[in-house]
């Protein structure tokens, strides 16, 4: 086998998937984001129960005042997800 490999010939991940790719092609980047927005909204709904809650630890990152970027983090993962 030489040094140089034909990389113009891409191999599918899982051969057997093949007709799944072809079919998700054109939509596998809006899905993506969708799971990733619905991931934020969840993981940003616990912090807009208690907007403060992370306070203290905002501040332990050196982020002052805490009471604000915790606010702000909250709504950042709740309403950018």
């Amino acid at each position: 086998m030489s040094a140089s490999t034909d990389k113009s010939r891409r191999s599918l991940f899982v051969p057997a998937l093949g007709s799944l790719y072809a079919a998700l092609h054109t939509t596998s980047e809006t899905i993506l984001r969708a799971v990733a927005g619905i991931f934020l909204t969840i993981h940003g709904s616990q912090k807009i129960t208690d907007p403060f809650g992370a306070a203290e630890m905002v501040e332990g990152l050196g982020f002052y005042p805490g009471a604000f970027w915790s606010l702000l983090l909250a709504c950042t993962e709740f309403f950018g997800g």
